[in-house]
């Protein structure tokens, strides 16, 4: 029985672009057409578009009009754009089913991010442990002169070139917010896992520094004295979540993404720590955005017209009822 090869265009730069390249081409199902920059448009013969958004994109907002526009124009797509990019208000969510309708295509956001695999697992984790009280996760991720998607530079983290030990820049705090979808679903994820829906109305609270020489952070297991350029973001849902971030600037770590989860309950506290290796030239960040994407291109070239479910915390790809009316 023989598969149809679907043709896929790749829309973003970088190392992640280069690495589904490779691994399209790799696939006796796949064909790849074209590797273009995320503001040009898809070869016409193309079935399928996985679109890559900078970090530049997401914080102007324009990612949400280009996937309607993908998909007004017949394509599939396939993204990773988180969710809050997609679907902050009725309007887009109206727009989004709109443009699947219009042009009888399916979009699915596979909210393709390092932490994706990590925030599954845990998540796991943490609904089979009873009696828990609050919930931390911590992710170490080392910056290279070209970071992990959807960063294009360290200034994208909101790395200063000029050093300056700037703890409260507005800037910084801009610069983080770009992504801050991702990790938003990352807590709404633990937190239902654990509490169920009873404190879904909670705010997220986050705020991003610089690291002082003088800096101890409490969370975490790298001081900011051994690593002087280094970010620390701190995002708190409610008082019961955490999910913090300790970005370092460092080249060639041989474990570049590391992850810790710290539950407490009523009679004991419990530590899971989970680290990714680097292997060759392919970083863990890039590895695991790839993964997801890819596994999502048949499904949705496959499905209905009609929009995926675009959440952290399913392992298979479903229809999004909520998306329907």
């Amino acid at each position: 029985m023989s598969t149809q090869r679907i043709t896929v265009a790749v829309l973003g730069t970088g190392p992640v672009a280069d690495l589904l390249a490779q691994r399209i081409q790799k696939r006796a199902d796949l064909s790849l057409a074209a590797v273009l920059p995320s503001s040009e448009a898809p070869p016409s013969a193309t079935d399928c578009v996985i679109y890559l958004p900078t970090s530049a994109e997401l914080a102007a907002g324009t990612a949400a009009e280009r996937v309607t526009g993908l998909l007004r124009a017949g394509f599939d797509v396939v993204s990773t754009a988180p969710p809050a990019a997609l679907r902050d208000a009725d309007a887009q969510k109206a727009d989004l089913l709109g443009a699947c309708r219009a042009g009888s295509s399916t979009f699915h956001g596979t909210g393709g991010f390092q932490s994706s695999l990590i925030t599954r697992f845990n998540r796991a984790f943490a609904s089979i442990t009873r009696n828990i009280r609050d919930i931390e996760l911590i992710e170490e991720l080392d910056v290279e002169d070209m970071p992990a998607h959807p960063w294009t530079s360290p200034a994208d983290l909101g790395f200063e070139d000029n050093g300056l030990d700037n703890t409260e820049s507005q800037a910084i705090n801009a610069r983080v917010a770009a992504v801050e979808g991702y990790y938003d679903a990352g807590l709404h994820t633990l937190s239902e896992a654990v509490f169920g829906n009873d404190r879904a109305d909670e705010s997220i609270e986050f705020s991003a520094a610089r690291a002082r020489h003088d800096d101890n952070p409490k969370r975490g297991r790298s001081g900011a004295q051994d690593a002087p350029d280094q970010l620390i973001v701190r995002r708190t849902l409610g008082s019961h979540v955490a999910y913090d971030s300790i970005w370092t600037r460092r080249q060639g770590s041989s474990t570049p993404l590391r992850y810790r989860l710290n539950t407490t309950s009523t009679d004991a506290i419990g530590h899971v720590t989970i680290t990714f290796n680097a292997e060759g030239e392919v970083r863990p960040a890039d590895h695991l955005a790839c993964s997801g994407l890819l596994d999502a291109i048949r499904p949705a070239y496959e499905s209905a017209p009609g929009v995926l479910r675009h959440e952290l915390e399913i392992n298979h790809v479903k229809t999004d009822d909520r998306l329907a009316h």
